[in-house]
C-alpha cells in the first residue's frame, strides 16, 4: 500500500512540475526517470534512516537509492473458464408461416392384388314336414369358392348348424366349394330357403 501511495504522489508531482514549468534540474530528472514507453523508472531508498527506507522518488539515484522500474500495465491474464449460464425461459411462439408450395406428384403405386370376380348367389329351397330334419349343401359353380351363406324359413322351420364345407365335414366335396345347413321343420313344418355366396378368388 505504501508503494502505491508513493507512486501516485510521484505521478502527481511530475505532472504538476511539468505543467508549471519547474526547475531545470527537475525537468532533466524527468528525462532520466518517470514514464518512458509504458515503463515507470524511479529510485527507491535502500539506506539511511529507518523512517524513509523504501521511499520512492523521481530524482537521480544517488548513494543510498537503487534504480527500479515496472510496467504501467501488466501482461494480459489468461482467459477465465467458460461456464455456460442457466437455461433461459422458453420463448413465445412465432407467427404462423406462409403456406408452402404444392409438392411434386408422387410415383404411381404398385398394382393391387386381383379382386373378386364371378360373384354369384346360389339358392336352394326345401319343404319340411312336422319334425322332419334335414342336412343339405348349397354348392358353388365349378371352380368358385364360397364366401358366405344364409337362410330363411316359414312357420317353425329352423337351422341349427350353418358353416362352409370343409375337408372334415364332407370327405367328397373340396373344402370351400359350398355351404352346409342342418335343421328341421319343427312343430308345424314349412319351407326353408338356403343360399350360398360364391366367387372366383
Amino acid at each position: 500500500m505504501r508503494y502505491i501511495l508513493v507512486a501516485v504522489g510521484v505521478a502527481l508531482l511530475v505532472s504538476a512540475t511539468t505543467a508549471l514549468g519547474g526547475s531545470t534540474r527537475i525537468a532533466q530528472n524527468q528525462v532520466r526517470l518517470g514514464i518512458t514507453n509504458g515503463v515507470i523508472h524511479a529510485c527507491v531508498e535502500t539506506g539511511g534512516g529507518g523512517a524513509t527506507i523504501g521511499d520512492i522518488k523521481l530524482n537521480h539515484c544517488h548513494k543510498g537509492f537503487k534504480p527500479i522500474s515496472w510496467n504501467v500495465r501488466g501482461p494480459k491474464g489468461a482467459r477465465g473458464a467458460s461456464t455456460p449460464g442457466p437455461r433461459g425461459p422458453q420463448g413465445a411462439a412465432g407467427p404462423k408461416g406462409d403456406k408452402g408450395d404444392k409438392g411434386d406428384k408422387g410415383d404411381q403405386g404398385d398394382p393391387g392384388a386381383n379382386g373378386v370376380t364371378g360373384y354369384e348367389i346360389v339358392r336352394a329351397e326345401k319343404g319340411l314336414s312336422v319334425a322332419q330334419g334335414f342336412d343339405m349343401d348349397v354348392d358353388c359353380s365349378a371352380g368358385k369358392r364360397v364366401l358366405s351363406g344364409g337362410y330363411w324359413g316359414t312357420n317353425t322351420t329352423y337351422v341349427d348348424r350353418s358353416y362352409p364345407i370343409t375337408g372334415f365335414s364332407d370327405l367328397v366335396k373340396p373344402a370351400g366349394s359350398g355351404w352346409t345347413f342342418q335343421g328341421g321343420g319343427g312343430a308345424f313344418g314349412g319351407t326353408i330357403s338356403l343360399w350360398a355366396i360364391c366367387a372366383n378368388v
